[in-house]
């Protein structure tokens, strides 16, 4: 599913239609900022289970995006590590809850290594 896909679900008595609206999330290993893109104007709520947290339970903060749909939330001293995880979400005008997962990533640097030949 990606955004403007259109979804429809019914049942019984029920048909909703929706368009999948745009919701991405860039949370980078070695950072301290969650960034992504939303509808414009949204209050976003982000939540993180962090591998560094000194008691059990999730980082929760709201945040809004701006005109153009960008938003960003700084976390502070909080530094971001690989298999951290949690959510993006926002309330549509329907009520619909959209929500977007994510988990931080690393990457990898290998060295080249050149080897003349003899």
């Amino acid at each position: 599913v990606q955004s403007g896909d259109i979804l429809i679900v019914s049942n019984d008595t029920n048909v909703i239609t929706m368009v999948v609206p745009t919701l991405t999330v860039e949370a980078r290993a070695g950072s301290h900022l969650i960034l992504g893109q939303a509808p414009p104007r949204k209050l976003l709520e982000i939540t993180l289970d962090h591998k560094s947290f000194p008691y059990e339970g999730r980082y929760i903060r709201q945040t809004w995006s701006d005109i153009t749909g960008t938003y960003g939330l700084d976390l502070g001293e909080i530094v971001l590590w690989p298999g951290d995880y949690g959510s993006v979400s926002f309330t549509d005008s329907e009520g619909n809850t959209i929500t977007t997962l994510f988990s931080v990533n690393f990457t990898l640097y290998y060295p080249l290594m050149l080897k003349d030949k003899p």
